[in-house]
């Protein structure tokens, strides 16, 4: 994640599809703009092997947890809510990074790994066979998904080209709900398609923007 947002900042894509976290990012400190957002939201979820059941969040203390991505903003999430609860990363809970092969399903299955934290989609991509012994344990947020963003300064309010074409994009993006390709996207996907960013919905991408600039930038 972290490499493909500094390409991304580099103006080396025409157009990207990012987490709502590094697009509202590179929107607010590179002036990408955001042509249109996933919907509906993305549900993040805890996970546990069902052999290895728990009762409730405070059962992790002084065991390993475990993100798909820890740049990802479910892993921000994540992280939030833990310590709203007095369970901080690197203290009370210890991060077990998936690397090379390895999976988010073989951490709960093959490891110590006593929760996984994922988005839908993440737990919807996990081979049958290895999903068929694992157990959604909570839902803990609902948040802002992807972004359609395109990587040129709209700052500039004189660049007239660039507001044109972005205005072309945001069109196309807001037409794609009535492609012929948009039932398979929504039956492979889980989101139901895409609609224009609101200032309700940079509102909510707000709170993570200081995270994940720390997570970008170092």
């Amino acid at each position: 994640f972290i490499q493909f947002y500094k390409r991304c900042v580099a103006g080396q894509y025409d157009i990207a599809i990012t987490g709502s976290h590094m697009g509202r990012l590179a929107n607010i400190d590179h002036g990408h703009g955001l042509a249109s957002l996933f919907t509906p939201d993305m549900r993040c979820l805890v996970v546990i092997n069902s052999a290895k059941p728990i009762n409730n969040l405070s059962e992790l203390k002084g065991k390993a947890i475990s993100f798909a991505n820890s740049a990802s903003i479910v892993a921000i999430t994540a992280i939030r809510m833990l310590s709203g609860q007095g369970i901080r990363l690197g203290t009370e809970v210890t991060l077990s990074p998936v690397l090379g092969e390895d999976s988010i399903a073989g951490k709960l299955l093959r490891e110590d790994v006593v929760a996984a934290f994922m988005s839908m989609g993440e737990y919807r991509a996990i081979p049958e066979a290895q999903r068929a012994q694992l157990t959604i344990f909570s839902t803990y947020q609902e948040i802002p998904a992807f972004v359609v963003s395109k990587p040129a300064d709209l700052r500039n309010r004189q660049n007239s080209a660039a507001l044109a074409d972005f205005e072309l994009l945001k069109k196309d993006c807001a037409e794609f709900n009535k492609a012929p390709e948009a039932k398979l996207f929504q039956q492979s996907s889980g989101f139901s398609g895409m609609q224009l960013v609101r200032t309700e919905d940079l509102a909510r991408m707000d709170i993570f923007v200081e995270d994940t600039r720390r997570l970008m930038l170092g």
